[in-house]
């Protein structure tokens, strides 16, 4: 009988009691334990046109389901979070031979893929005194396949499919990076 309590007691007390660890999520907030703030329109330094509108939905859509703060406006918020994009870099990947290609005019390059990379920067500031409170650069990379080229006569592809394709990776990517901010910001270390 103390044979089976003792058992009982080293197994289970050290995970019921001991070093602070908690079975799944711990509770999450804010730094200073703010409980709302507002999220303002992402800042965009690069020439691709409209997509803050992906990086800025994106948050606030993560702060609406974790409910860690109230989402209100910037003149009642005590802390403001401001998002810049600051690059979106678009490579051309092409084959490395071109024993492939026997069909299309010498030197002629075909883009099989793009690599998109893109790099924000997210500022958390206290509206009081403008301070600082937490800040991180976050990037990621893509790649999504060029527009396929039918026949081997017809050596161009629609431009209107490369730009609609890099703009629904660049709105997939947007999400992946706000959920990845969004938790670095409420983690409690």
């Amino acid at each position: 009988m103390f044979l089976i309590l003792r058992l009982f007691l080293v197994l289970v007390c050290p995970f019921v009691f001991g070093c602070g660890y908690q079975m799944g999520y711990g509770e999450r907030r804010l730094p200073e334990n703010y409980r709302s703030l507002a999220v303002v329109m992402f800042e965009n330094a690069t020439e691709e046109v409209g997509v803050e509108k992906f990086f800025t939905n994106a948050l606030v859509q993560q702060f609406a389901l974790s409910k860690v703060a109230v989402l209100t406006k910037k003149s009642l918020a005590p802390a403001i979070l401001e998002g810049r994009i600051l690059s979106i870099e678009v490579e051309h990947e092409v084959p490395k031979s071109n024993s492939d290609l026997v069909n299309l005019p010498d030197e002629a390059i075909l883009t099989t893929q793009y690599r998109l990379r893109l790099q924000v920067r997210l500022v958390l500031k206290r509206v009081a005194d403008g301070r600082i409170i937490w800040q991180e650069v976050f990037a990621k990379e893509r790649t999504y396949s060029a527009p396929q080229v039918a026949t081997a006569i017809v050596n161009s592809a629609n431009p209107l499919y490369n730009h609609s394709a890099r703009l629904s990776n660049i709105r997939l990517m947007a999400e992946d990076m706000m959920i990845d901010a969004h938790d670095r910001l409420t983690e409690r270390f």
